[in-house]
């Protein structure tokens, strides 16, 4: 095996990586606190609003391609 000047041997690589991950098990992350009942019924709040607009809007959208489709429809008659 070669060293190059610099690069430290597998080893202590290898030992490196062990430290690492024994650190990590030795300190799991902290849990968070789940979002309070305000925040939730705000972003439920939030969403059913948008929604409501994204079913309207395609309801106009649909309507305005069937009456564009009509005379189409009759021409083809």
């Amino acid at each position: 095996m070669v060293l190059l000047p610099g690069s430290p041997p597998e080893g202590h690589k290898h030992g490196r990586h062990l430290s690492t991950r024994a650190q990590q098990q030795n300190h799991p992350p902290r849990p968070t606190a789940p979002p309070s009942d305000d925040a939730l019924s705000s972003v439920v709040r939030t969403l059913t609003a948008q929604l409501a607009e994204l079913k309207q809007r395609h309801r106009v959208e649909v309507q305005i391609l069937r009456q564009a489709l009509e005379p189409a429809q009759s021409e083809s008659l």
